[in-house]
């Protein structure tokens, strides 16, 4: 888990931002940073370390001076370290192959090194580092751009390739490693967070996309693909793209979501819950690769106590959890966590920890330039104080249950009409009776009122019909500009083509929510740092679970069946079939009010044209009472403004 940064140029320049480009995304790798500058016409090079670096790097390689004059070059690339594999000199980087043909740049983790180091050493490849690096560098030496069919894990990386005198960019299948371009006639700049490219001069901070904003505001979505601002582009996921001189970008897809799932006649629900089953633990095991302290989120819920419960009653690992205590009873899930500890004494480390009592306001100027762009909750600054806690305790990986509603249908008020809908499609008009008199999530006039509404109208349309019944509407509608509202228009329909499972599910896994949980949650881990695994994002489990018939992952009212059925041997039945999950507790209401004071000091001054900030301040106190959520998305807009956009301190 690291960071880069890097730029192409038409013609040879002889300053360079890379430097300042590096320092901004410093906290993303604390243990070592290096460059190299290349000139694409004679394809002479030169190497930097930096006085981060370890003694015997900077023995190799001269340290780059900030402000000093760098060699004539078209291309320049950096890399900031986390030393998660290998954590010796060795896996220094930029990291160049021993023919001095190429040299990568690299952010993530490639979990499968192992197997592809042996596979690559058997066609005659020869290793001098115990990195996952070298291996996806020797990988590309190897196989090309046919690499990524190879790759388990997750990463942004760029390799020069000399004699193409061209950049091979390329990202992770799902996108959890960031990577964001802009693109011009002369140069293409590149790097792990938008403030790299800001801080390269890259970016016209006021080139606003307003859809983003109005997607954030209105429908609290936060990605229909891009960034906040027309210049940045988001690269996407599962695609790799060639840069050269040309500056020109065109991205080829190697990895698609399944476009279609299994029927009950293809698979029966044992051989599901199975091949769940062991898909899981060997995703698990790739994920415990490290040369630093694992540890576990234990929350309580499904999907950790499912991580540990697989790492300890299926495979026999010792580990160490984390577990969070919280003082509200109807949020605190610690007792269920606490009977996983109990099944397994020998092999679990149970440890509690408890909220931080520390003010959002206190971190809000650091945490706001982590993420960047607008927040869904401030209970994300609350998520990355317990992880920096965990950090604390010695843990420098951290396996979470991520992902596990998105793909198996978890998320009731989303999952629920379209499965109702699948079955009334199939004639299944029993299993449709059974499941809405059994939901454990619904009653059965709710679940046939959602059912209704979901066929009828979109959800933007619900959502847009839901503030006027309120009332929030007509508050929104004299505080945002006219401009959001124009906006609304375009994008009101367009979730129509999202109604059956299958699409849904797409959804979820892509723009709906995963690319904003994958970016929001990952700057929080990397502003810490610490690595944070997925084991239900191994591509093969997502392949595997949204390929499975929609019966078996609802079944009688059961929400996430399989997996409940697939760890049920190694989980107390209390944690396996509660019927009701927790939620993660923030008193917004309670925290708007007492931060009202510290929110008009933040934003006197403030020109955001999306906003009037007198209608704002006038009708605080009502959206506090009313639309809490909706006051604070205004908040988060109005907090990136002021830190990112006009680049002054957020008061405390």
């Amino acid at each position: 888990m690291c960071g880069i940064a890097g730029y192409i140029s038409k013609e040879s320049v002889h300053n360079s931002a890379i430097s300042s480009m590096a320092k901004t995304i410093e906290h993303r790798g604390p243990d070592d940073e290096g460059f190299v500058f290349a000139n694409l016409e004679n394809q002479k090079h030169r190497t930097f370390s930096s006085e981060k670096s370890p003694a015997s790097v900077r023995n190799n390689y001269d340290v780059l001076n900030e402000d000093g004059i760098v060699p004539a070059h078209h291309l320049a690339m950096a890399q900031v370290r986390y030393s998660i594999i290998d954590l010796s000199a060795h896996g220094h980087q930029p990291m160049w192959s021993v023919c001095g043909r190429y040299c990568i740049t690299f952010n993530g983790e490639i979990y499968n090194y192992i197997e592809l180091r042996n596979q690559l050493r058997a066609v005659g490849r020869v290793f001098h580092t115990k990195s996952d690096t070298e291996v996806l560098l020797q990988a590309y030496v190897e196989w090309g751009d046919k690499l990524f069919e190879h790759l388990n894990g997750f990463f942004a990386f760029a390799i020069y390739d000399i004699e193409r005198k061209e950049v091979l960019l390329g990202r992770d299948r799902l996108g959890k490693a960031h990577l964001y371009l802009t693109q011009g006639t002369e140069k293409v700049y590149w790097a792990s967070e938008i403030k790299a490219l800001i801080t390269a001069g890259q970016v016209d901070k006021h080139a606003i996309n307003t859809a983003s904003v109005t997607d954030f505001l209105i429908f609290g979505r936060r990605d229909r693909d891009g960034t906040f601002w027309d210049g940045v582009l988001d690269f996407p996921p599962g695609h790799y793209a060639w840069v050269g001189r040309s500056c020109k970008i065109q991205p080829v897809r190697y990895w698609s979501m399944p476009t279609d799932r299994k029927s009950i006649r293809d698979i029966s629900f044992n051989e599901a819950t199975t091949g769940l089953r062991e898909l899981l633990i060997d995703s698990l095991d790739l994920r415990l690769r490290a040369d630093v302290p694992i540890g576990f989120e234990l929350s309580g819920g499904m999907d950790s106590a499912a991580m540990v419960g697989l790492a300890t009653g299926a495979m026999g690992r010792k580990v160490q959890t984390y577990t969070i205590k919280f003082a509200e009873a109807h949020s605190d899930e610690e007792p269920y966590a606490r009977s996983v500890a109990q099944l397994y004494p020998e092999l679990i480390e149970y440890t509690v920890i408890r909220p931080p009592q520390e003010e959002f306001w206190n971190n809000a100027d650091r945490f706001v330039w982590e993420q960047e762009e607008p927040f869904h909750s401030p209970n994300l600054h609350t998520s990355q104080s317990m992880q920096r806690l965990i950090k604390d305790c010695g843990a420098h990986v951290v396996i979470s249950g991520a992902a596990g509603d998105e793909m198996l249908g978890g998320y009731a008020i989303d999952y629920m009409a379209p499965y109702l809908r699948h079955l009334l499609g199939t004639g299944d008009i029993s299993g449709m009776l059974n499941t809405i008199k059994n939901s454990t999530e619904f009653t059965p006039f709710q679940a046939i009122k959602g059912l209704l509404l979901d066929t009828l109208i979109s959800p933007e349309q619900r959502t847009i019909w839901g503030k006027r019944k309120t009332g929030e509407n007509g508050i929104l509608r004299k505080i945002l500009d006219q401009s959001i509202w124009n906006e609304c228009e375009n994008i009101s329909f367009l979730n129509n083509n999202e109604n059956n499972f299958h699409s849904r599910t797409m959804a979820n896994m892509t723009h709906r929510l995963m690319n904003y949980w994958l970016r929001s949650g990952m700057k929080s881990s990397y502003g810490i740092p610490i690595e944070s695994r997925a084991p239900f994002l191994d591509y093969r489990v997502v392949e595997y679970c949204t390929t499975l018939p929609p019966e078996y992952l609802i079944h009688g009212g059961w929400h996430k069946y399989v997996l409940r059925k697939a760890v049920e041997p190694f989980l107390p039945p209390e944690v396996v079939w509660r019927r009701k999950k927790m939620g993660f507790p923030f008193p917004y209401r309670e925290w708007l009010s007492k931060s009202k004071k510290t929110v008009i000091k933040n934003i006197n001054g403030l020109e955001c044209p999306y906003i009037d900030k007198l209608a704002f301040l006038n009708h605080y106190d009502d959206l506090a009472k009313l639309a809490p959520i909706s006051l604070w998305r205004m908040i988060s807009l109005l907090l990136w403004w002021r830190r990112v956009i006009d680049a002054r301190e957020i008061l405390k």
